[in-house]
């Protein structure tokens, strides 16, 4: 069922959404030995120009608090901390600079004991942010998927185009976690996924760039390694990632298979699934103003229509529509999860800090068979689309997005007044990975007939 919120309104706890844990998290898969890193990464404290006054924060390795379990009830609200003086598509940073991680003196004025305490114990929470994307991305009009589809003007912001191994929507949120990564001083980079995970190809080829290792959790459906490399895991182990198989059960226990892996390494920095917390959001914050600058075509209100599962790219972009105030109504259309689950995270990411006046909701009404899994009648869809705008979509995310919108467009949910900007968030490696025959020999077999061969 789909879930709609004006920011302020309650939506469905975390608790709601909760998840079973697995009991054979100790059989992990693994295709390499993790080799134990040697040192730190050098690395000198700049300051961020324009800054406001920062008090230093201790850098350090932290075992006793784990900075992804921050929600609402915990600490006041991660993104006074993590948003405070984030770096802007102005004052972009290189791959080797670092900013000292720090917090406004007039906000750690007021911080509870407790919270000072977790801060001074955890790894680096810095607004440093380097250049791993090609920014800004454009806005496209798509005016023969609306000749072909009816219903709205269709606008695509090409997210797709943030780079080649690093294109996708993921890469806008890795700026800012492998910023606070080298910040850290870490050498490794922790991070899941499934084995075609858009999230950990990107991550595998940011570390290569940067030259920090990646040890990736990856889920398959037995936990062995895929019997083929292809698509995203074929890019994955030719940036070097370090590549463990895990189940759909141990998978639920990630984030302690993840955290047990960083005590061992000892200076590794833990991604969560996605990138999708109060950090990784910030570049759809980012990407929000980007928007904002782009928009001059565009009259009146308009959707944000984008494919969603961790929810980190719609929490940002809740935060970055409101810090904007774009006339635009969020609308995550789930690729897998239940809708209660897809505003929990959303919530969770935002520390339950939901800005005033922000429409947003979440569609689940077009998952299908559920996460990875994609039908005839979706990729059919996908092909028609490439057909008519020269873009590749991937099967799992923006396909299955791209399906569920034409769904609503045929069921009258939008008509000829409204306009809807498509968020193609990317990960066409994944089309690869997929048996395209089906549909393909379907369509060639229509042409035959239409042509009386």
């Amino acid at each position: 069922m789909p879930f709609h919120a004006e920011g302020g309104t309650r939506r469905p706890g975390a608790a709601e959404a909760a998840e079973v844990g697995g009991d054979d998290a100790a059989h992990v898969t693994e295709s390499v030995d993790l080799v134990e890193p040697q040192g730190g990464v050098e690395r000198e404290a700049v300051n961020e120009e324009g800054n406001r006054s920062l008090a230093p924060l201790p850098i350090a390795h932290a075992e006793a608090v784990d900075r992804h379990s921050w929600h609402g009830d915990q600490f006041p609200t991660p993104w006074d901390l993590a948003s405070q003086n984030r770096t802007r598509s102005t004052a972009r940073l290189s791959p080797h600079t670092v900013i000292t991680a720090g917090i406004p003196r007039e906000f750690g004025a007021i911080l509870a004991p407790r919270l000072r305490r977790a801060l001074s114990s955890l790894v680096a929470v810095s607004p440093a942010r380097i250049d791993l994307a090609r920014l800004p991305t454009p806005l496209e009009r798509a005016p023969r998927l609306r000749a072909a589809w009816g219903g709205p003007e269709i606008w695509v912001k090409r997210d797709d185009l943030t780079g080649f191994e690093l294109s996708g929507n993921k890469v806008r949120k890795l700026e800012y976690h492998f910023g606070a990564a080298i910040a850290a001083g870490a050498t490794t980079v922790v991070t899941c996924g499934a084995a075609q995970s858009n999230h950990c190809r990107a991550t595998a080829a940011a570390a290569a760039r940067v030259g920090l290792r990646c040890l990736l959790f990856l889920r398959t459906p037995d936990g062995l390694p895929p019997a083929a490399l292809s698509g995203n895991h074929l890019l994955q182990r030719l940036a070097g990632a370090e590549c463990r198989f895990i189940t759909p059960a141990q998978y639920r226990d990630r984030d302690s298979l993840m955290a047990e892996a960083r005590l061992r390494i000892g200076d590794a920095w833990v991604i969560p699934e996605g990138a999708s917390d109060a950090i990784g959001a910030l570049g759809y914050v980012d990407a929000a103003h980007e928007l904002a600058a782009q928009i001059g075509e565009i009259a009146g209100p308009f959707t944000i229509w984008h494919p969603a599962s961790s929810a980190g790219t719609t929490a940002g972009l809740i935060r970055g529509v409101a810090e904007t105030s774009i006339d635009a109504e969020v609308v995550a259309c789930s690729v897998g999860e239940p809708a209660a689950e897809v505003a929990a995270r959303v919530e969770a990411i935002l520390g339950g800090d939901l800005p005033p006046g922000v429409r947003w909701s979440v569609n689940d009404a077009h998952v299908g068979g559920g996460y990875g899994v994609v039908t005839a009648d979706e990729l059919a869809v996908q092909a028609a689309a490439s057909r008519l705008t020269g873009m590749v979509f991937d099967p799992t995310y923006t396909g299955k997005a791209l399906y569920g919108l034409v769904m609503e467009i045929a069921a009258g949910t939008f008509d000829g007044g409204d306009t809807v900007v498509f968020w193609h968030t990317g990960g066409g490696f994944a089309a690869f990975a997929h048996d395209w025959s089906a549909v393909l020999s379907a369509e060639h077999g229509e042409a035959d007939r239409s042509t009386g061969q």
